[in-house]
């Protein structure tokens, strides 16, 4: 295979003025606050040049914040690995165990999905009770480690909810099969709901019913053994890692470039694909075997894509994939280029196949590579710009001659 190499140079960039006063998504003058262009919980220590202080609006920061980004950490591999990074900043060993895992995950066996309890102290798999979408409730629970009898949990989680004792955790991003439940988190209780109208039919519910008498029970105990081999199921989406990758490319060439380069109108297909997605988005299960990882073949696709709806393109574009030498020693790696009239970038985050995405044609110059690399073994952020002195540079860029056909991701 023929490799090409383009030298590149370590360097800095601090956010330009933003003389318009307009979020760089939205495109409106509204209140701006900090947006961390890689989650901040990806990293073992802040830094600065992951941050955009007047460029995103307080509005759109959120939605990245609360569409996208909770999502993967609460469901996904992601979140798994971030486990690993928050081990790092402690010092603690890098840990597989099933207790690092997202705040939800599915039980095959059970056919259910559990609340994690990550905090140190307390059961991994609290004790709590479903309202199923058969109007039914579910107990799960685990006998060995219980300092209470079946029938006293059944008389506290009773009074908790006569007494109105819990909060309630809220969010229309939990899995639509994900039921209402009530468990019990170091003392207190909690509701946790897709909704107001749900959490008000949980309750409802268990008032109106003698909930000893009707709950199913889910013994975890003498079903499955161990909890350290139990196979849970992780949550993915394609188009939601897409929209993420998107996100950080845009957020970095606007620090890079400035917030009048990305305000560009070239750029409002890209913006509006991604905030006002045209279809839901996709929703799969990767089951996850412990101590052996992920059993699928791949968490991305393959082909070079754009998020935009309307962007023009030939079909069959032969765009050149630039990704890092050994790259492998970073924990997060972004390459951005401009190829012909397309603005391109090549995204990699953690053990993830490798992000190609056309986020623009525009007849706007962008003069040069730009990479960032980021590794959390050493906790280096760099930011890197194409060179033309061959022998003075810190990294190659390679070019392995790989041609995919540009397609248009229906997000």
């Amino acid at each position: 295979m023929e490799i090409k190499g383009h030298p590149i140079k370590k360097t800095r960039f601090i956010e330009q003025a933003n003389s318009s006063n307009l979020c760089i998504w939205c495109r409106k003058k509204k209140p701006k606050n900090i947006a961390h262009i890689i989650s901040k919980s990806l990293l073992v220590n802040e830094k600065h040049e992951n941050k955009l202080k007047i460029s995103v609006c307080r509005e759109c920061n959120t939605f990245w914040g609360n569409t996208i980004e909770d999502w993967f950490l609460k469901y996904t591999p992601i979140g798994h690995w971030k486990e690993n990074i928050r081990n790092i900043k402690t010092k603690k060993s890098i840990s597989r165990n099933f207790k690092f895992v997202p705040n939800f995950i599915y039980l095959e066996y059970f056919k259910e999905w559990i609340v994690i309890n990550h905090s140190e102290d307390g059961e991994i798999l609290p004790t709590q009770i479903f309202l199923t979408k058969e109007n039914k409730f579910k107990l799960f629970h685990r006998i060995s480690n219980s300092k209470y009898t079946l029938d006293e949990i059944f008389k506290q989680f009773t009074t908790a909810v006569k007494n109105r004792e819990y909060s309630i955790y809220k969010s229309h991003l939990l899995d639509v099969e994900n039921h209402p439940r009530l468990f019990l988190h170091k003392g207190k209780y909690i509701l946790v709901a897709k909704s107001d109208d749900e959490a008000e039919s949980f309750v409802l519910k268990f008032f109106s019913c003698n909930i000893k008498n009707e709950a199913i029970q889910l013994i975890v105990d003498n079903r499955i053994g161990k909890i350290e081999q139990m196979h849970v199921h992780y949550k993915w989406s394609i188009k939601r890692y897409i929209s993420l990758s998107s996100k950080i490319v845009f957020e970095f060439l606007t620090l890079i470039k400035g917030a009048h380069f990305t305000l560009n109108p070239d750029f409002d297909d890209f913006r509006s694909s991604l905030l006002n997605p045209t279809s839901k988005y996709d929703n799969l299960s990767i089951l996850n075997i412990s101590e052996k990882g992920f059993a699928v073949k791949r968490l991305n696709y393959p082909n070079w894509i754009t998020p935009c709806n309307n962007l023009v393109h030939n079909s069959k574009a032969r765009i050149p994939t630039l990704v890092l030498k050994d790259e492998d020693r970073f924990t997060y790696s972004i390459v951005i280029y401009k190829f012909e009239d397309f603005i391109c970038a090549t995204v990699k985050l953690f053990q993830i196949e490798h992000s190609k995405i056309i986020i623009a044609k525009t007849t706007t110059s962008l003069d040069k590579i730009y990479a960032i690399t980021y590794s959390f073994k050493d906790d280096i952020f760099n930011i890197y710009e194409s060179s033309e002195n061959v022998t003075d540079y810190d990294e190659l860029i390679l070019v392995p001659h790989y041609k995919g056909d540009l397609e248009k991701f229906d997000t």
